[in-house]
This record gives C-alpha cells, sequence and structure tokens, in this order.
C-alpha cells in the first residue's frame, strides 16, 4: 500500500483515529462528499486505538486505497448523528479497495458495523474489493443497516 500512513501513539483503546461526522443540531445539515484515498491507518499493536474510521450521517462519500490494522473496537465503524435538519443517514457512499487486518485486535473487536438507530440507518452504499482477515472476532456486523451492497471481483 502506497500513501500516508498514520500509526496511533496515544491511550490504549483510546478514541477514533478519524472521525468524518455531521455537527448535531436541528438546523444542521449532514456531511457531504468527503472522502479518504490512498490511505494506511494502524492502531498499534495492543496499544491500539478504539476506532480507524468513524463515519456519521454522511452522504456521497468517496473511500479508496485504504488498509486498516489492528482496532480494539472496529476497524471502519458506521452510525448517524442524533439531530439533523435532513436526513441522518450514512447514504450513497462508496467503498473501494479496502483492506481491514485485524490479526493483533481484541477478541471482541469488528472489522466492519453498519449501525444507526430507530429514525436513520447506514444504507445504499458500494462496497466494492473489500478483505477482512480478522484472528478473532467480527468480520462484519450488520446493525441498524439496509439495501447496502458488496460486489467482489
Amino acid at each position: 500500500m502506497s500513501g500516508t500512513i498514520l500509526t496511533w501513539d496515544g491511550a490504549t483503546q483510546g478514541p477514533t483515529m478519524i472521525n468524518i461526522s455531521a455537527p448535531t443540531g436541528s438546523t444542521k445539515m449532514a456531511l457531504k462528499r468527503v472522502g479518504i484515498q490512498d490511505m494506511s491507518f494502524r492502531g498499534n499493536g495492543m496499544k491500539m486505538a478504539g476506532y480507524g474510521i468513524s463515519i456519521n450521517s454522511l452522504h456521497f462519500g468517496d473511500f479508496r486505497n485504504l488498509l486498516l490494522m489492528n482496532f480494539a473496537s472496529s476497524a471502519m465503524d458506521f452510525n448517524v448523528v442524533a439531530t439533523l435538519g435532513e436526513a441522518r443517514d450514512n447514504t450513497k457512499n462508496s467503498f473501494e479497495n479496502i483492506t481491514i487486518r485485524q490479526l493483533e485486535a481484541f477478541n471482541k473487536s469488528i472489522g466492519m458495523r453498519l449501525d444507526g438507530d430507530t429514525g436513520a440507518n447506514t444504507s445504499n452504499n458500494d462496497f466494492r474489493n473489500i478483505s477482512i482477515l480478522h484472528n478473532n472476532g467480527v468480520g462484519i456486523k450488520f446493525l441498524n443497516s439496509d439495501n447496502n451492497r458488496f460486489f467482489f471481483n
């Protein structure tokens, strides 16, 4: 993997390395057209970050050519912002050529977690060429999510 490499050096099971989130509030709008490309995120072994990338209420995002390694909770975590002035879903995003390696992660760690709440969820996203190598735990956990498409070559 070429590109920028970010390595966690914070507290054990610390917070998220990258948090992509719309601001909460009934007058605020969902985040749109944000993306990350050509990067590696390393949770750093036993002193690992809790989450690699957290995505909350994003529309039309573009994420490609990513490597995420060893996170305590989840390498990629999808959820929604509690209150927004428009649809709060994570929707119409594109994820391509993403490799997740959770070989040193804790037993309860997750590769990708797709979630939401009773009024909004993670839906209508395209996942292409996703590879998850996991020692223990869950590769992909679907909670409040629907109509997501996974394509494999």
